[in-house]
């Protein structure tokens, strides 16, 4: 059963009752963040924090993330969930099934980084998805990625696709994501809701407006930064 979402949000709706049940939420998702550190293999994701987890709704938005890891997994995670629902529609989701890809046109741009998905059911609805990505040291490629001149020297590329065995570092992710399920369900029972459909589209709403509130309070002008790449050599970027 899938849910239905409101196309918009009753103006009367609490503040204060969403901004509690958002925190929930972030709960729910630092718990799988803390899952996935404790049981990560390598220590560029133990370490260096080289991974996200984002809880979405099965339209593929983002309703809660981590604010430890990497930002930019945050940002990309909705847009591979998309991807992936466009190759696997929703009716085709079970209990149980994991979904992996790391096709750097529909993850982080590396092979390297890899995403799992997985669907969460309260009884028999798919309320929402949970999303994981993770910097593996090794995805069987010949070069450094930096060094790669095309994208079959970095490794095996993995379309979107069914998990069936994990092995080492996916065992992380897969840790993370049964911590996702229990809680997300523990939280729907707690609150009262059959889905997340209303949470989710007040906290899209929410989200809108102080983006395009942050925006306006940018003032006119050229704003210029620098940064540094590291490779097989070092070289320094400065642009607007």
């Amino acid at each position: 059963m899938l849910q239905e979402f409101p196309m918009k949000v009753p103006s009367d709706f609490d503040p204060i009752e969403l901004e509690i049940l958002w925190n929930r939420l972030v709960s729910v998702v630092d718990e799988a963040a803390v899952a996935f550190l404790r049981t990560a293999f390598s220590t560029v994701v133990r370490e260096s924090n080289a991974f996200t987890v984002v809880l979405m709704d099965p339209t593929g938005a983002n309703i809660a993330d981590t604010n430890v890891g990497t930002p930019s997994f945050v940002g990309i995670l909705p847009r591979t969930l998309q991807a992936c629902l466009a190759e696997i529609p929703l009716d085709e989701w079970e209990p149980g099934d994991c979904t992996v890809t790391n096709d750097p046109w529909l993850t982080a741009g590396h092979l390297i980084d890899l995403a799992m998905l997985a669907p969460i059911f309260h009884g028999d609805r798919l309320v929402g998805f949970s999303g994981s990505m993770a910097h593996l040291p090794d995805i069987g490629g010949a070069l450094f990625s930096a060094d790669c001149r095309e994208v079959f020297e970095e490794g095996i590329r993995i379309p979107p696709t069914k998990l069936q065995q994990v092995l080492g570092d996916f065992y992380t992710q897969v840790a993370a994501h049964a911590v996702y399920a229990r809680k997300l369900s523990e939280f729907l029972e707690v609150s009262g809701f059959q889905d997340l459909s209303f949470v989710s589209a007040a906290l899209q709403d929410r989200a809108d407006k102080a983006t395009r509130s942050a925006i306006e309070a940018i003032p006119d002008g050229t704003n210029r930064s620098s940064a540094i790449r590291f490779a097989s050599s070092m070289s320094s970027i400065t642009g607007p």
